[in-house]
């Protein structure tokens, strides 16, 4: 079958988060310049407290294996949909909305205006809403097909 719209961009986006997360374990301080501004960028003031230069290796690599997995089901949910690969996915776009909606109140609460937390509020948090939507819609899409 073939992957809708949706399937394709959220598959894309998970797997690209994925590798970022893995050139960050790795030691890639990309796209910034030193993995200090990179720790700016991406950890809340408490989390830069406990790592100035970013948590240890197997944190990202925790990310990118968890982006890299739910890739792998929403491309099958979208495509060859399970009955687990649809609950795998509900339950990602669960933890995607969940993510996003704590960014979202965090602002409300007027959170310090410090690199991440404008990076949260601009990028962060409407890229898990974005994606939570798209698994949404790549159920929507796939729920007739169902095998398994």
């Amino acid at each position: 079958m073939k992957p809708s719209p949706a399937t394709v961009a959220v598959t894309a986006s998970l797997a690209s988060i994925s590798a970022l997360h893995a050139a960050w374990a790795l030691g890639s301080p990309w796209p910034a310049p030193d993995l200090r501004v990179l720790a700016e960028h991406v950890l809340g003031a408490a989390e830069r407290a406990r790592y100035p230069e970013m948590p240890p290796p197997w944190m990202s690599w925790s990310v990118a294996g968890a982006c890299a997995v739910g890739a792998t089901v929403v491309a099958r949910s979208g495509t060859r949909p399970t009955r687990s690969s649809r609950w795998l996915a509900a339950a990602g776009a669960v933890v995607l909305a969940g993510r996003g909606g704590a960014g979202v109140l965090a602002e409300v609460r007027g959170r310090a205006r410090d690199p991440f937390n404008r990076l949260d509020r601009a990028v962060y948090s409407p890229l898990c809403l974005a994606l939570a939507a798209g698994i949404a819609a790549v159920l929507r899409s796939g729920g007739h097909r169902v095998v398994g």
